[in-house]
């Protein structure tokens, strides 16, 4: 960062005989053409979530408290609205800075400077997610978008069949959503009584596309995926924390059941049953390397045949993301 403060802010032709001004217009440009289309949350987005539950619907007499997820679906696509307004009217504004027509105020000199340098701008950095690589970002961008959308779809169930957790700005209310509807279903449950367990699965999710074709999933709970491994791998064929490989700094691992339990209820272990032989490792969960407690997401419990001391020591924690 100090290095790139020092780097010379006024115009001039670079190698490629372009200005700064006029490379950082047509990477906004560029930008702008691959920006997702706004979510028009005042009558689609409202239009949708009345078809996933018809009690919700303005006409309808009998009214019953909309799903959870679906709630939480409605909060997420304010902030990402918010994100692609900002976004478009920043890159808008700026073109009319450079062109002379607008004041070049503090906030466009600040973009400006980051779309040069491919760093991310202060203040898109403040709605959105910790990653400052500009072409990361935006790919992330897309990416979040594209699961919004697919969910939107989802008019029968209202739900998908696996969730990018790491897509979310709010994956620990996304999390208490999961044990919200599931808590409806159960009688004699309380939210506060309940908690989240998981289960690591056999396959691998790489992408919202995968997602679609999804055959086998929960009952109750919810599948997520996109979730790495620092400090250890994942051995598919004993289901257990293993070493990490050799030059491997993440491992991916495969998706994630998730549901939730009372813990009021009692849970007979069963005499000679080979799951409760099984170690456990309480791994936190992380949504960036940075492992702070506003980053702390919840904790998976994952099977080890070693004692919970050794991978405390490695530091072996699960990410979202990696950078």
């Amino acid at each position: 960062m100090t290095l790139l403060s020092m780097q010379p802010k006024e115009g001039g032709s670079t190698k490629g005989g372009l200005t700064r001004e006029e490379t950082v217009l047509q990477k906004a440009k560029a930008m702008q053409q691959k920006l997702p289309e706004d979510f028009q949350l005042k009558t689609v987005v409202k239009q949708i979530l009345f078809r996933m539950d018809p009690s919700n619907a303005p006409d309808c007499r009998e009214k019953k408290p909309r799903p959870p997820l679906n709630i939480f679906l409605d909060q997420e696509l304010q902030r990402m609205q918010k994100v692609l307004t900002t976004v478009k009217t920043t890159l808008k504004d700026l073109e009319l800075a450079i062109g002379g027509s607008i004041i070049m105020s503090e906030h466009l000199q600040d973009t400006l400077d980051a779309i040069y340098d491919s760093r991310v701008p202060k203040k898109w950095l403040q709605i959105s997610w910790d990653l400052n690589a500009l072409g990361v970002w935006s790919a992330d961008l897309s990416k979040r978008c594209l699961q919004y959308q697919e969910w939107l779809k989802q008019e029968k169930t209202g739900e998908l069949n696996a969730y990018w957790l790491t897509g979310f700005f709010n994956p620990n209310g996304f999390l208490t959503a999961v044990k919200q509807k599931i808590t409806r279903t159960q009688p004699g449950w309380s939210l506060d009584k309940v908690s989240i367990i998981t289960t690591v699965q056999k396959n691998e999710i790489n992408s919202v596309e995968e997602v679609k074709n999804l055959t086998n999933t929960p009952k109750r709970g919810v599948l997520i995926y996109g979730l790495f491994l620092e400090g250890a791998s994942w051995n598919k064929n004993k289901e257990m924390l293993a070493d990490p490989l050799p030059r491997q700094l993440y491992c991916q691992l495969p998706a994630l059941a998730v549901d939730a339990q009372d813990n009021n209820a009692e849970v007979a272990a069963a005499p000679g049953n080979k799951q409760n032989q099984i170690k456990k490792y309480e791994c936190p969960v992380y949504k960036t390397p940075f492992r702070t407690g506003l980053n702390y997401i919840f904790s998976v419990m994952l099977n080890t045949d070693r004692d919970e001391a050794d991978w405390i020591l490695k530091g072996t924690a699960l990410l979202c993301q990696k950078e």
